[in-house]
């Protein structure tokens, strides 16, 4: 277990410290900034975009403690079945309302969404959090075929990850053949880690067994100082086998006007909205200790801070719409150069309201080319 307790004590330590998340400046009454600008606003329409064919979406939560997992199914899919999305969170972020804004997102565009939970606390051993995410996926895909609702088309499989959670998901689309799950068509990879320290004893599975068919984002970010981008690159250099045209290395950018900022820092994918069904008592159980604890309301914290509120353009104009992407490329063929080619449409984030355009990822099929992540030091 000392390695559990060590890895909760780290992310305790970096989640607090004010250089990972960052400070916001003075709000508005209406929770924007001050200041003489604004970011830009999401598109109606497209990848990222507020349009969407389901109206709302239903959540039911299975299981207990690392078992557990919740599922989120589209009302009327319009086919009756609907692609599965996995969606792995980071450590300790066991409840699914911390990424609450972007599981809407993707159930309202369609997609059934299942959410593992993988940890009843942080300090059991890491290495078993694969093995428990893939176990609650099989269980859900059952309890779907089971079910009268929405069935999971099973060809159409996408696995996205943040965090802790960016490694189990290249893990769940390396192992799905040897552990007999459906194989993932799309895997995202954002900020990966921490497979870099040695005692912890987590790493990733043989990454030469993710198909060659896949379509791969591995994201980084220029602020990411919890995990940086040691994995990310990892994962990328570790997957020769998927060509150079079906997968990107993407470095997101931080940008700011007029006291006004769009953080890449590690919290970034954090989008705090409540959804009804998931259940408050996560963290009311008597579940967890004060060291998860601490570090569930930090991430509650980062998720509610508003520098440039917690849903701006760095979700729907970068996170969300190369995801969206990826699975319209890899589901209908359609799409794929909002989220793969380093093409205009991939990087552009938007404009802020006075024009300028918002910083672009910097996009590359070799890692090695673009700036490296700098760690916190100290």
């Amino acid at each position: 277990m000392r390695n559990g307790i060590a890895l909760a004590a780290i992310l305790a330590l970096l989640y607090a410290c004010p250089c990972a998340g960052g400070e916001s400046a003075p709000q508005g009454e209406d929770g924007q900034k001050a200041g003489e600008v604004s970011p830009p606003a999401q598109a109606q329409e497209g990848p990222g975009g507020a349009e969407y064919p389901c109206k709302g979406f239903a959540a039911s939560r299975y299981e207990e403690g690392e078992k557990e997992y919740w599922i989120f199914s589209p009302d009327s899919p319009e086919t009756g079945k609907a692609p599965l999305v996995i969606f792995m969170h980071g450590a300790g972020a066991v409840n699914p309302n911390i990424y609450g804004a972007w599981i809407e997102h993707i159930a309202r565009r369609g997609n059934i969404v299942v959410y593992p939970r993988y940890q009843k606390r942080i300090a059991p051993a890491v290495q078993f959090v694969t093995d428990n995410s893939i176990n609650a996926v099989r269980s859900a895909i059952q309890k779907l075929k089971d079910s009268k609702g929405p069935q999971p088309d099973l060809t159409k499989i996408a696995v996205v990850g943040h965090s802790l959670g960016g490694v189990i998901a290249a893990n769940i689309a390396a192992l799905s053949d040897a552990r007999g799950i459906p194989k993932p068509k799309v895997l995202m990879s954002v900020e990966p880690g921490i497979t870099w320290l040695p005692f912890l004893r987590f790493e990733f599975a043989d990454l030469s067994a993710i198909s060659p068919e896949t379509l791969m984002l591995c994201v980084a970010a220029e602020k990411d100082n919890v995990v940086g981008d040691i994995d990310a690159r990892k994962l990328f250099e570790g997957t020769p086998q998927i060509p150079a045209d079906n997968k990107d290395y993407v470095l997101m950018l931080s940008d700011s006007r007029k006291g006004v900022e769009l953080k890449a820092d590690h919290f970034m994918p954090v989008c705090f909205k409540k959804i009804a069904g998931t259940g408050d008592e996560v963290e009311e159980e008597g579940e967890v200790g004060p060291l998860e604890r601490r570090i569930m309301e930090l991430f509650a914290m980062r998720a509610a801070r508003s520098d440039s509120k917690s849903v701006n353009a760095l979700d729907y104009n970068g996170l969300w719409k190369l995801f969206d992407g990826l699975c319209d490329s890899a589901f209908n063929g359609r799409n794929r150069d909002a989220a793969l080619g380093n093409t205009p449409r991939q990087k552009s984030m938007g404009k802020w309201s006075d024009g300028t355009p918002v910083r672009e990822p910097l996009i590359s099929d070799n890692p090695a080319d673009l700036p490296k992540v700098e760690m916190r030091k100290g």
